[in-house]
């Protein structure tokens, strides 16, 4: 499941770049805070939240898959240069990221995965789920904060190739767990001849 949290969080980065008030200020990370002495504002960052797997067949194992993708957006308090409080300019971002992700989730079927089949989205199992809004006050800037969060829902097969990498069929055998019926060493099955 890596591979596709990572084909679908580079989607929506690429998507964001340069169609937003936040520019070129996309990021694919969650390992590293925004600093906005460093970074420039605003800012948005894509990452993955929660996976909550459901198994719907087990020959061949297949499941219905929730991702939570997260756009967190990060402004800076500038009225004197933008004329917006920060809660004005978080809603503009908020909109326009918003805007872009919800009609592009459909966009996600087929996506190509490195060695795999092709995504499988199911875009009327996906789409917005909550927003969260903070305010971070701890250092010189005050900066605000809102995170986005979509859920998408998608199906995945367990590849053949990776099963059979993992077990060597050849090392199987039999195990009895209580004594062999009247010692015979090997199982057997018996089958009784049909009543007339």
């Amino acid at each position: 499941m890596s591979l596709e949290r990572k084909t679908i969080r580079r989607f929506f980065t690429e998507l964001l770049k340069g169609r937003t008030i936040a520019l070129n200020s996309v990021f694919e990370m969650r390992t590293e805070p925004i600093r906005p002495d460093v970074d420039i504002l605003p800012a948005i960052v894509v990452y993955t939240l929660e996976e909550d797997a459901v198994v719907h067949t087990d020959t061949p194992r297949e499941y219905g898959v929730t991702l939570e993708v997260a756009f967190e957006l990060f402004v800076e308090e500038q009225p004197e240069t933008s004329g917006k409080s920060r809660d004005d300019q978080l809603d503009d971002l908020s909109s326009q990221v918003r805007s872009l992700v919800g009609p592009c989730i459909p966009q996600l079927q087929g996506l190509e995965i490195e060695s795999r089949e092709p995504l499988a989205i199911n875009p009327s199992k996906s789409g917005f789920l909550r927003t969260d809004v903070d305010i971070d006050s701890r250092g010189r800037q005050v900066i605000g904060s809102e995170r986005l969060v979509y859920g998408i829902y998608y199906g995945l097969q367990d590849d053949e190739r990776d099963v059979a990498r993992a077990v060597d069929f050849e090392l199987a055998s039999v195990t009895w767990d209580f004594p062999p019926p009247d010692t015979v060493a090997e199982a057997r099955d018996e089958i009784p001849p049909a009543s007339s």
